[in-house]
C-alpha cells in the first residue's frame, strides 16, 4: 500500500507551538491578521473573528504548501522527508538547551540542529517562501522548493 501525501503543511511546526502552551492548556490564543469575511449575500456579511483558540494541530498551516508537481503525479518528499528530518532535530535541539545541566559532549550536534532549524524556519513560511521566489528569480512553486532544499543541503 502507497504511503498517503500529507496535504496539511505545517509552517510552525506542532510539537514548537506546543512549547508555548500553559501547563494544562491545550489550546493556543491565535490571531489571525486577514480574518474572512463571510458574504451571505448583497446585504448580510460579517468578518470572523480575530482572536480566537485554536489547538496546535489547526494553526500555522495551509494546504499543500510543500506539495511537489510533476504532471498528474504529486509528492510531499518536502514535508515528510526534508521538513521531517529538520523538525526532528530542531525538536531534539531545542529540548537538549531547555534541559539543565547541559551535556558538553552533546553541544555541537544540538547547536548544528538548532541553527539548522531557526534557518529553515526563515524560509519555510508563506512569507519565506514568497521571498525565496523573488531572490531565486522563480515562479513555479516546485522551483521554489527544490532552491530551498539545496540551499539547505550545502
Amino acid at each position: 500500500m502507497a504511503d498517503q501525501i500529507s496535504h496539511e503543511h505545517h509552517y510552525v511546526p506542532r510539537w514548537y507551538q506546543k512549547r508555548f502552551l500553559a501547563s494544562g492548556e491545550e489550546k493556543l490564543w491565535y490571531l489571525d491578521l486577514k480574518p474572512e469575511k463571510v458574504v451571505f449575500d448583497q446585504r448580510r456579511s460579517y468578518t470572523k473573528r480575530a482572536l480566537f483558540r485554536s489547538y496546535p494541530a489547526q494553526c500555522f498551516w495551509l494546504q499543500d504548501l510543500y506539495l511537489l508537481r510533476f504532471g498528474k503525479t504529486v509528492n510531499d518528499v518536502i514535508e515528510k522527508v526534508f521538513f521531517g528530518k529538520v523538525d526532528d532535530h530542531g525538536e531534539k535541539s531545542v529540548r537538549f538547551f531547555a534541559t539543565q545541566p547541559i551535556d558538553r559532549a552533546e553541544l555541537n550536534p544540538a547547536y548544528q540542529g538548532l541553527l539548522r532549524f531557526i534557518a529553515a524556519q526563515r524560509l519555510r513560511t508563506p512569507r519565506g517562501l514568497d521571498w525565496l521566489r523573488v531572490q531565486a528569480g522563480v515562479k513555479e512553486q516546485n522551483r521554489v522548493l527544490i532552491v530551498m532544499r539545496q540551499m539547505f543541503e550545502a
